[in-house]
């Protein structure tokens, strides 16, 4: 394929673009990859591994029910079993949306290869930094979580532990779930390849998680310079007095516009069922997570147990606000576009251009939202208004218990 060559992947794409390539290609998701025969086994095997572990954890839930479970071990085990079908949906989606993804990514790849002025350089380095960030803290943090819970119950250092501690009981069990969930004639070599099936499963679950945010984020930083690079370029329109230049200034700008919108309509179109499923799984895991929470507030629960649940309810935050702050980030920009065009000095072009003017600034007036199964704008406003109605809610429960 014509954009893997070393021509095209400059330095600077390298920079921008190989962290997405990477978890990209893992998962099966990365459009430039999904030509190949191994793509749809990949996107095959994710999702197995996905199902498979929520299937077994509602089955446990069903034959063994609640033998001893703590809070904690309740919210963790209701949000990976959300979890687990929504980014299953995750997966699958980019699959379907390859001709979408693909577009996105080859714009990307030819505006980094033709990026010229030094300033524009700047401004595309400016918001993939950003997105580097982003991606460094998410996977850190993500596969920091997966360590702790595959080595947290080893049964080697469980008895470490409970021997430092004085505690006689068992020492075995899985990754996820309470340790009466593992039956008492289970064989060691049953035992240790379940151990490590589901631990495969548990990394499997936080590279998807991993992977479908960070790429989500990147692209839309990209498609956010790239705006900026567009308003930015309305000065050329006016450094000379020619109105053939003009004309040639301004066909450049409403090719790049139009451009633009296409590759922010491929965006919305991928990435919209999936941001509508993880707003309704975070919305769910926040309700149950709140609900437990205000439960243990009645039970008088330590310290410890009520420290875990807030953590875990700001986690669900937090990936609320990273899907409004992506929106908030694309509506400002094409915004910026319009603000730009209407400032400027418009006024000194000859009436023949001004014609031209008038409707771009009628386009311009179109402004890009992300939405949630276009139903729902993800901006920041919209998240205050989510964070006030759950607290709202977990309020009027909270009189309710008391």
């Amino acid at each position: 394929m014509e954009l893997r060559t070393t021509n095209e992947w400059n330095e600077h794409t390298i920079y921008a673009l190989r962290p997405y390539r990477v978890v990209g290609r893992a998962l099966g998701i990365w459009p430039l990859h999904m030509s190949d025969k191994s793509a749809l086994p990949q996107v095959i095997f994710v999702t197995f591994m996905l199902v498979s572990l929520c299937i077994d954890l509602v089955r446990q839930l069903l034959v063994r029910g609640n033998c001893g479970i703590t809070p904690i071990e309740i919210v963790d085990i209701v949000t990976i079993i959300v979890s687990g079908f929504i980014l299953s949906v995750r997966v699958i989606m980019p699959y379907i949306h390859q001709s979408d993804m693909y577009e996105i990514i080859k714009s990307a790849v030819e505006d980094w290869s033709k990026v010229g002025e030094r300033e524009s350089r700047r401004i595309m380095l400016q918001h993939a930094f950003i997105g580097r960030v982003f991606f460094i803290i998410q996977t850190s943090s993500l596969y920091a979580a997966a360590a702790q819970v595959v080595v947290n119950r080893l049964p080697f250092l469980v008895a470490f532990w409970n021997q430092q501690a004085g505690i006689n009981g068992s020492i075995y069990g899985y990754p996820i779930g309470p340790k009466c969930w593992l039956s008492d004639d289970i064989s060691m070599g049953y035992y240790t390849a379940a151990y490590i099936f589901q631990s495969a499963q548990v990394i499997v679950l936080c590279a998807t998680s991993c992977g479908c945010d960070t790429v989500l984020f990147g692209i839309a930083m990209h498609i956010c310079g790239q705006y900026e690079l567009l308003y930015r370029s309305m000065e050329n329109i006016y450094m000379t007095d020619y109105i053939r230049e003009h004309k040639r200034s301004l066909h450049t700008f409403i090719k790049r516009h139009e451009h633009l919108l296409v590759m922010a309509t491929h965006f919305e179109d991928t990435y919209t069922v999936m941001i509508l499923c993880s707003v309704m799984a975070n919305a769910i895991l926040l309700t149950t997570t709140g609900i437990v929470l205000l439960i243990c507030l009645q039970t008088g629960e330590d310290i410890v147990t009520m420290s875990g649940l807030i953590i875990r309810l700001y986690i669900f935050f937090i990936q609320l606000f990273v899907y409004s702050y992506v929106g908030q980030r694309l509506s400002d920009q094409s915004q910026k576009l319009r603000d730009a065009i209407y400032n400027s000095c418009w006024y000194h072009l000859s009436p023949v251009i001004l014609k031209d003017m008038i409707f771009i600034i009628m386009r311009c007036t179109r402004q890009f939202d992300l939405t949630a199964g276009n139903m729902f704008v993800m901006n920041i406003e919209n998240f205050m208004q989510m964070l006030k109605t759950m607290f709202s809610y977990f309020s009027v429960l909270r009189i309710m218990f008391s």
